[in-house]
């Protein structure tokens, strides 16, 4: 008998005495065949933060979207359940709230079907772990991948039901249990998310490291314990400084730090304007980067600055928005292939 012939024989043994319905051989493993999809944003550079690629972006697993109070996180979130929604007309978001820092008037800014978002509000996160346990369970069922996404906001607030008894019987205790019941839950879902193909949003709170030897240069720590980090499969840190026309503060200029990145390298920092009256451009980013390639320049426009690329010139007030000029771009230089080469793992 062949080596080949010997392996097969053991290969059918064990595939016949499993009782698990995904086990199968690499060559044959639904999960290693499949065509995998990717929720893919109107605004590329998100796509770049998740795959190095202008046209890919997010798969199944987790996303946490990390940073301090007002840096816009939960509207980065937002992005990918508008790209979800838009993808199919079958696609449900359900939105999982503990934080109620999405008001009706912010959802309006962004082109969402209300009716295909479900919205479960938590306030623990023995709460969140039964409904999102529930909800996937519920999943496995189905003989079709199951058309769903899951958006949090957020982990950082979640309090523990202990935390919640404590605060009601007035005692001050320090509460041990949280973490231990966050890293349980995502022990529970991450597996599960990957096998049906679920992308999932979380956002999250950072917080300055205590026991940094200068307080001044305390590294960022993201909130949640070992386990939101453990299981994330990209981990972006946001940063921002302020943004200004003349006086006034027209929105911010953020860095996204990718803090972890399965298939983005670790590390890198990508540029995104994003203003009050329009949110993030759709080219936010483009510039710094095809100037930095020696692609675009940057010139004079009378008074006014200007980017320049071939003979086309536009105003530095329209760089971020103008889809003439960067498509004609994309179509004439390998600005595509410069930012996949910067940005892949």
């Amino acid at each position: 008998m062949s080596n080949k012939s010997s392996g097969n024989s053991m290969v059918s043994k064990i595939l016949s005495v499993s009782k698990n319905k995904y086990i199968n051989t690499v060559s044959n493993s639904e999960f290693y065949n499949r065509e995998q999809e990717s929720v893919i944003t109107d605004i590329p550079l998100l796509n770049v933060a998740c795959s190095s690629k202008i046209d890919v972006g997010l798969k199944s697993g987790i996303l946490t979207v990390a940073g301090e109070s007002k840096h816009f996180k939960s509207m980065f979130g937002l992005y990918f359940v508008e790209a979800f929604l838009k993808k199919d007309s079958e696609n449900v978001v359900v939105f999982v709230d503990s934080e109620f820092g999405v008001p009706k008037e912010y959802l309006e800014k962004f082109d969402l079907d209300w009716d295909r978002i479900v919205h479960a509000p938590i306030n623990c996160v023995e709460d969140l772990k039964h409904e999102l346990v529930t909800q996937i369970d519920a999943f496995k069922s189905d003989k079709k991948k199951p058309k769903v996404m899951f958006f949090l906001d957020s982990l950082g607030n979640l309090a523990s039901r202990k935390e919640l008894e404590d605060a009601l019987e007035g005692k001050e205790k320090a509460d041990m249990t949280r973490a231990k019941s966050i890293k349980s839950l995502f022990r529970m879902i991450t597996v599960d998310l990957k096998l049906l193909d679920i992308p999932m949003v979380i956002i999250n709170h950072t917080y300055k490291a205590q026991d940094a030897p200068n307080p001044k240069y305390a590294p960022t720590v993201v909130g949640g314990g070992t386990g939101a980090i453990y299981s994330s499969d990209y981990i972006w840190i946001i940063k921002r400084k302020k943004e200004k026309d003349g006086r006034d503060v027209l929105g911010y200029e953020f860095n996204i730090k990718i803090e972890k990145g399965r298939g983005i390298k670790e590390e890198s920092t990508l540029p995104v304007r994003v203003y009050w009256d329009s949110g993030i451009h759709k080219w936010a980013g483009f510039s710094e980067l095809a100037v930095e390639f020696g692609i675009v320049e940057r010139i004079k426009l009378g008074r006014r600055a200007g980017i320049k690329f071939n003979d086309m010139e536009i105003d530095s007030g329209i760089e971020d928005s103008d889809d003439e000029f960067w498509n004609y771009v994309l179509d004439n230089s390998d600005l595509a292939d410069k930012i996949y080469s910067k940005y892949k793992g």
